[in-house]
């Protein structure tokens, strides 16, 4: 289970276009600024558009969609592979593969 330390969110940075096209590098310092009591180790980008992998240090892994507006705590599947993005974005990932009933 994740667990997000209990802290006043601080509003984002003033909203503009290329909220939709930020780096994760940018995303992950205004999740850190905005979360400061959790505990982020790294972000990376994914397939999916505007949205945003980031690594907790617990090895667990949530989302931010555009930019830091939205934080995503769960799992993604991709429907067209049968795999977790997870799994996706990490292939020595012990997270096992979404299957489907036949």
């Amino acid at each position: 289970m994740i667990t997000l330390q209990a802290t006043p969110i601080v509003p984002p940075i003033a909203r503009t276009a290329s909220v939709l096209t930020q780096p994760p590098s940018l995303v992950l310092q205004e999740m850190r600024a905005r979360l400061p009591r959790t505990r982020f180790a790294s972000a990376q980008a994914t397939p999916v558009p505007n949205l945003t992998a980031l690594n907790l240090k617990n090895d667990h892994q949530v989302y931010a969609l555009d930019g830091s507006h939205y934080l995503i705590i769960g799992v993604i599947y991709n429907l067209d592979t049968g795999k977790t993005l997870h799994k996706q974005l990490n292939p020595n990932s012990v997270s096992k593969d979404f299957t489907h009933a036949h």
